[in-house]
């Protein structure tokens, strides 16, 4: 991790708690929240195995969702047949396929946390409904932890009744927003996040115009606030 990384303990903690006591961990929150660095530094610390995949609109097709999948849990050590490395074609078969999965991941131990980035990209029903298979048949082999910038279009409300289900929601993200005092001209991130809400929620600028009201620490010259590197969306 560089140096410059933001350290949020609370958010850090949360995550941590999330991926030992439920199934499902979710993040959300606006651009540049801050929610795959969290993420990043929380499984740079963890001990036990974190597989980490970064969705693009590709992943919407079937077999190269769960392609990626299947490798990032065996780069984190997970020993996963060879024989499900090819994408199955069919209905029948991917659902073949996820069975023989879950089976693997049922009997994984420690368990191993899949972490998905930019979620909320994933629209097409067969996806999502995989995914929730796999991890309600699972038991405590599989946790799940989640970035996007919405809620996902998973069952949420039954995780919740359940309480099976962690989230770090907008709001979290503003609050421990650090404060200590800048250098002239610092990049008033906080700022640049509350336009970027407003502009999701409401359709129009936010408040990127106005000053900041308060001093922040500000980003190193030379550095990137959005590592790690994102795919433009």
């Amino acid at each position: 991790m560089p140096d410059w990384a933001l350290q949020r303990p609370r958010i850090t903690e949360m995550i941590a708690q999330g991926a030992q006591r439920c199934p499902l961990t979710v993040a959300t929150g606006p651009v540049g929240a801050g929610k795959t660095m969290a993420l990043a530094l929380w499984a740079a610390a963890e001990s036990r195995p974190v597989a980490w995949v970064s969705l693009d609109e590709y992943n919407n097709r079937p077999g190269a969702f769960w392609a990626s999948i299947v490798a990032a849990l065996r780069r984190s050590g997970v020993a996963i047949p060879r024989s499900l490395t090819a994408a199955p074609q069919g209905r029948a078969a991917e659902h073949s396929s996820l069975v023989r999965l879950a089976s693997v991941l049922t009997a994984q131990n420690p368990p191993v946390t899949l972490v998905i980035d930019d979620v909320h990209l994933l629209t097409e029903l067969p996806v999502l409904t995989g995914l929730d298979f796999l991890l309600g048949n699972t038991g405590i082999g599989l946790r799940l932890a989640v970035s996007s910038r919405t809620d996902p279009p998973l069952p949420l409300h039954r995780y919740r009744l359940a309480g099976e289900l962690t989230e770090i929601g907008p709001g979290i993200w503003l609050s421990t927003w650090p404060r200590r005092a800048g250098s002239p001209g610092a990049s008033c991130q906080r700022t640049r996040l509350i336009a970027s809400w407003g502009e999701q929620r409401a359709g129009r600028p936010g408040l990127a115009s106005q000053p900041c009201p308060w001093p922040l620490t500000p980003i190193p010259a030379g550095s990137s606030p959005n590592w790690p590197p994102r795919r433009a969306p």
